[in-house]
């Protein structure tokens, strides 16, 4: 199994003959059983001291290949999703810290929706950046704070503009939605704000929206 965390492996794939080999092979059980027990203690003291940086999420892409193997991965998905939860003290400050559940969430959320947004959203981002040197070229810019327009900015137009190109952005996502995406993205929303209404009530909305801007959405446009 060492094969699947090897550097030269840079994608975190399991190679073949090991995939082979976790599948016939009884004894890879109690290395799934260690690695991927319902409290994820192992998982957690791993993260909690490598920085975040490219070992480490080929590390993390190869633990998410072998959490698919197990077939553990909407246990530990969830399993991720209640321990932010119940580690956040308020829910404003919720996927604000760097840690091991968020890890493996933002690792999950990119490789289940990355080729649709990578679709989604190309067509989009070039039009905006088409405009944005057109607006360049006439010394404008997209900025709506006041105190930082420049003499030939219009607020108000800027303001407009803004949320035509916000508007569309979010009207491609809706158009481009596959429905496996949205059956695996739902189970983890449901989840988020069930135990968000739980344990601070009225929030379970906000932080849904926290999670799918701050942590999917806005990694893919910038």
């Amino acid at each position: 199994w060492y094969a699947a965390f090897d550097d030269e492996n840079q994608a975190g794939e399991i190679p073949d003959e090991v995939e082979e080999d976790l599948d016939n092979d009884f004894k890879y059980q109690n290395l799934f059983e260690v690695l991927f027990s319902p409290e994820l203690h192992l998982l957690a003291a791993m993260f909690e001291v490598m920085p975040e940086d490219a070992e480490c999420n080929r590390l993390l892409a190869a633990v998410l290949r072998l959490i698919d193997r197990s077939a553990r991965t909407e246990v530990i998905i969830k399993a991720c999703v209640e321990m932010e939860v119940a580690n956040t003290l308020d829910a404003s400050t919720m996927f604000r810290r760097n840690n091991m559940s968020l890890r493996i969430l933002k690792m999950h959320l990119h490789k289940v929706g990355g080729g649709f947004l990578k679709e989604a959203l190309c067509p989009v981002l070039a039009r905006l950046r088409e405009a944005m040197q057109q607006r360049r070229a006439k010394g404008c810019s997209l900025e709506i704070e006041p105190a930082r327009l420049s003499p030939n900015d219009d607020l108000r137009l800027n303001v407009q503009d803004l949320t035509q190109h916000a508007a569309a952005i979010l009207d491609a996502l809706r158009s481009k939605v596959p429905k496996q995406l949205g059956k695996n993205m739902e189970s983890i929303f449901t989840q988020l704000r069930l135990l968000s209404e739980a344990r601070f009530p009225n929030s379970g909305h906000r932080v849904v929206a926290s999670l799918f801007v701050s942590r999917f959405l806005l990694p893919a446009l910038l």
